[in-house]
């Protein structure tokens, strides 16, 4: 079996193993007001994603899908917090604008970045070409619907949030920290790349300076931070393992499938590469001398 086709397996695995243990804590959860929740959140995201396809159409270039990703999670977790019958709580106000900075943040930046270029991003040139049919419909579906009920799977930790109750307090601030933390660095990772990417003028060049010494990746492990942060503020209420989806997903999208393999291809054909892939770390911003 080939490596991408293994991947895929691995891929449709985990998502019907994270679909079992949602509908599973859920059900243990016995709370009828969030499935039908839960179905408003996914038809919000599908919302947003369609508007962003009409778009993508007008233009020509579909990659305005990674826009919807960061609103489609903030949607999702907004009509959590609206439809929830738990009372208002710092702990609910907390996750909702913890994922509504990152969500919002993050779809301002890749608007900027999709709006400075005059190409679409290759990722998605690269898969169309490889279907038989590349119709809108193949694409919105393929594509569009498909990041919509990702987003409702990486969503759901900062979604079970909003309907339950904190047990154990230090658990939660434990994971408003350590997104804090990944927050505050994918910001930090993305001003470095961006400020350093002007500077180029449009040459090709190799970012190793600031967090991208300690790491090619830095902006995704600040990404994986957070979302790990959020799954851990899920874990301080009863039946909160539901939130480990979210994070277990996320990872295994970046480290495998759309985010670093995609990444470390196009950061290969630049003249300093096999250096700087030697002496740093994928993800995880330690010396490599330390381990």
């Amino acid at each position: 079996m080939s490596s991408s086709a293994a991947k895929k397996q691995g891929f449709v695995l985990l998502l019907g193993t994270a679909f079992i243990v949602s509908a599973t804590g859920l059900a243990a959860a016995d709370n009828e007001r969030v499935w039908l929740t839960l179905a408003i959140a996914l038809f919000s995201a599908v919302l947003v994603m369609s508007i962003l396809f009409v778009i993508a159409l007008r233009k020509e270039r579909y990659d305005y899908v990674d826009v919807g990703w960061g609103l489609s999670i903030t949607t999702i977790t907004a009509v959590s917090y609206l439809l929830s019958r738990q009372p208002v709580s710092l702990y609910r106000l907390a996750a909702l604008l913890l994922v509504g900075v990152w969500g919002v943040r993050l779809a301002a930046h890749v608007w900027r970045r999709i709006v400075a270029s005059k190409q679409e991003d290759q990722r998605y040139v690269a898969l169309r070409a490889r279907w038989n049919t590349a119709t809108p419909s193949a694409i919105y579906q393929r594509i569009y619907l498909v990041q919509s009920v990702l987003a409702l799977f990486v969503a759901l930790p900062a979604f079970y949030v909003q309907h339950s109750h904190v047990v154990w307090p230090a658990v939660y601030w434990l994971g408003v920290a350590v997104a804090l933390f990944g927050l505050i660095f994918e910001i930090v990772a993305d001003y470095q790349l961006k400020k350093f990417l002007g500077q180029q003028q449009g040459k090709p060049g190799l970012m190793t300076s600031g967090l991208w010494r300690y790491s090619r990746h830095p902006n995704y492990f600040g990404e994986l931070s957070f979302w790990w942060g959020i799954s851990l503020t899920c874990l301080a209420s009863s039946y909160g393992w539901i939130g480990l989806v979210g994070a277990i997903l996320i990872t295994y999208l970046i480290v495998y499938i759309s985010g670093v393999p995609l990444a470390e291809v196009r950061a290969a054909k630049r003249p300093g590469w096999k250096a700087y892939a030697a002496r740093t770390r994928a993800l995880v911003p330690l010396p490599r001398l330390l381990f």
